[in-house]
């Protein structure tokens, strides 16, 4: 696309499933997080790339102000987008698992096998989620 600038939309809740399928066609397969009540009490971050949001949301019925952030094309072999593209992969697999109600220990366990990574580093990132304090 010939949009390479990161993206901030506020979006309606009713919208937001239209709202991520446009996106995906027109900017392409993006990574992007929607945020959900930002700045309160109950604020949601939820990272992936566009087509997994857009899987994400299609049937869930939102509730609240959405704020979408839709990353800047990167160039495509860059060690960065590789690196986030996986932290994203993490933080979503760690959601799931704290949603079936493993205890922390476990969730870092199972994480650090699947991603082949440092419990200090699988650690690190999941104390960005709120679902893990």
């Amino acid at each position: 696309s010939e949009i390479k600038a990161t993206l901030v939309f506020y979006e309606s809740p009713k919208r937001l499933a239209a709202s991520l399928k446009d996106c995906l066609s027109v900017l392409g397969d993006r990574e992007a997080s929607v945020v959900r009540e930002i700045t309160k009490i109950h604020e949601e971050v939820v990272l992936g790339r566009l087509s997994t949001l857009c899987e994400r949301f299609s049937a869930n019925e939102v509730k609240g102000e959405i704020c979408l952030v839709i990353s800047g094309e990167k160039v495509a072999d860059s060690q960065y987008s590789e690196e986030n593209d996986t932290e994203g992969k993490i933080l979503e697999d760690a959601r799931g698992l704290i949603n079936t109600g493993l205890d922390k220990r476990e969730i870092i366990k199972h994480l650090c096998r699947q991603f082949d990574k440092k419990r200090s580093e699988v650690y690190r990132l999941l104390q960005r989620l709120k679902e893990f304090e």
